[in-house]
């Protein structure tokens, strides 16, 4: 076989610096998962949902195959760094936590993956990011105790 093929999509979790709710406003919470988008959409791999509350985003994305899971995590919490820091009029800098979470999405349950992504607000009225944040960890059968969701960085 000449050609290689790849159909691989993930759900990418990542959380402001120290869980700081920096998107409270809608508006602009829009605008920043807009901004997300186009900048997967420049690393060749295609947004399929993204959302989230103030303190934290949820990404599901088709990677390209070219591409590895932490450039892509890399370029767009850097681009999306700088754009926030020059749109937003917040006191302090904007930072994402060093760390992120990735889970891999059969095809199967892509439609569950982007309701629960869109629905990110209703479920933050009944749990927090670190019991999320959990709860997506023993879903997937990652270790709780290999993972720091109150890590600060």
């Amino acid at each position: 076989m000449g050609h290689s093929f790849s159909c691989t999509y993930l759900h990418i979790v990542f959380s402001t610096s120290r869980r700081i709710p920096f998107f409270h406003d809608s508006e602009f919470r829009g605008r920043m998962h807009a901004f997300v988008g186009g900048i997967i959409r420049s690393l060749q791999c295609v947004p399929v949902e993204i959302g989230g509350p103030a303190d934290h985003i949820h990404i599901l994305l088709k990677i390209d195959r070219t591409h590895s899971i932490g450039e892509i995590v890399k370029e767009i919490k850097r681009i999306s760094t700088i754009w926030v820091n020059n749109s937003s009029t917040g006191i302090q800098p904007f930072s994402w936590q060093t760390g992120y979470a990735v889970f891999s999405v059969s095809q199967s349950l892509l439609t569950a993956v982007r309701t629960y992504i869109s629905k990110q607000m209703e479920h933050h009225s009944r749990l927090t990011f670190e019991q999320e944040f959990s709860l997506l960890l023993e879903k997937h059968g990652i270790m709780a105790s290999t993972s720091n969701p109150s890590n600060p960085g």
